[in-house]
């Protein structure tokens, strides 16, 4: 069949086709007139609080490996592995038969001293009348008086080794030197233990509060300090001060942690600086030697201009740009200079200022140079703040 025997029918196409060109074409142009409908914020300068993100390794505050001062054999494991010790508490037992003995042979001989001292004194008391009465001469009186003060010396010094035999079967008990959680017992009952030895018989750590170290390059905090210096940066609030945490597996840790100090010397192998924060960890879910991110606050920046990411993009340099709308809707293109980034903004150095139109949807059908239809963008409250 030929269009040429049909007329109406080919009349019939080359209307439709005609509509379906002109549909095509407003639809290309997105708006009546050819002008692309877009999206956009009114840019204003506000404070905005800076936050950068640096790796964290987790760290015991205080970690103790628990060691006998006494040589014996273990008799008995008093905890249970993975608890939360007190201080003090007992943890092991050793066997103190030999230390029970040590005691109560050195109370004996304190016992026996003290009768020597007794003796001595009565004889003491007697030669001094002796002498009163000039029966005596004053050397025999010298040698009583010197006997005297070794029968002293002896129960003094008999004395002292019966408070180290105490104290040696009072260790017979190994205690925790410090509150935390104690990990596995290293030895089993039976074993013999010596003071002194280098083996631990098991590890307590300090969990909560525990420490998070932060790695940061010396030319990052140099240049901090020298912002908040000069009156770029203000430094944060004491209650906005925070170190917040993201576990290895990407989960927010919930418990916000505070900046304790930092180190005042540089890596010489890798130029950072390490800074420690204090972060509560009642749970246990922070454990020494994990590896976290951290989000410090920095400060907060006055008067600066955010750009919402969506409408920042980069071209084949890597140059950040961002379309803008003029008074008369021609849309424009700018290089732009960035910063960090601030929740889902930009911080924008240079290129944009107060007032500017900044194009956050449709810019794909607007064109530098072209018109375009304004409108203004429905935007999430993070890049919304950026308008305000």
């Amino acid at each position: 069949m030929t269009f040429a025997k049909h007329p109406h029918l080919s009349r019939a196409l080359v209307a439709l086709g005609f509509t379906f060109g002109l549909a095509t074409s407003a639809w290309a142009q997105g708006a009546p007139g050819g002008a692309p409908e877009v999206g956009f914020i009114t840019l204003q300068p506000q404070d905005a609080s800076l936050v950068s993100e640096l790796p964290g390794r987790v760290a015991a505050p205080l970690t103790a490996s628990v060691r006998p001062q006494v040589t014996g054999i273990i008799q008995e494991r008093l905890f249970e592995e993975g608890a939360q010790v007190s201080v003090g508490q007992p943890l092991y037992r050793i066997d103190p038969a030999s230390y029970e003995a040590a005691r109560d042979q050195a109370r004996a001989a304190v016992a026996r001293d003290l009768a020597r001292l007794s003796i001595a004194r009565i004889k003491a008391e007697r030669t001094q009348k002796l002498r009163a009465s000039k029966t005596i001469s004053q050397e025999v009186l010298d040698e009583v008086l010197a006997s005297l003060k070794e029968a002293e010396a002896n129960v003094a010094l008999s004395r002292a080794a019966l408070r180290s035999a105490e104290l040696d079967l009072k260790r017979c008990v190994i205690r925790a030197p410090i509150a935390g959680r104690i990990g596995r017992s290293l030895i089993t009952v039976g074993e013999l233990v010596g003071a002194n030895q280098q083996n631990a018989l098991a590890v307590i750590r300090q969990l909560d509060p525990i420490y998070v170290d932060i790695t940061r390059a010396s030319a990052d905090l140099t240049r901090l300090k020298l912002a908040q210096t000069s009156g770029a940066l203000k430094p944060p609030a004491a209650d906005s001060a925070t170190v917040r945490l993201t576990l290895e597996h990407g989960q927010d840790y919930p418990q916000a942690g505070r900046l304790a100090f930092t180190e005042v010397s540089v890596s010489e192998s890798t130029g950072a600086v390490t800074q420690r924060a204090t972060v509560p960890n009642p749970d246990g879910v922070l454990l020494p030697g994990m590896y976290v991110r951290a989000f410090v606050t920095d400060g907060v920046a006055p008067a600066v201009i955010l750009a919402p990411q969506q409408g920042v993009t980069h071209d084949a340099r890597g140059r950040a740009t961002a379309m803008v709308l003029s008074e008369d809707n021609t849309v424009t293109a700018r290089t732009i200079a960035l910063g960090q980034s601030v929740a889902s903004n930009w911080l924008v150095k240079e290129g944009l200022k107060p007032g500017d139109r900044l194009i956050v949807e449709g810019s794909l059908k607007a064109r530098p140079g072209s018109k375009a239809t304004p409108k203004p963008a429905n935007l999430t409250s993070d890049s919304a703040a950026a308008a305000q």
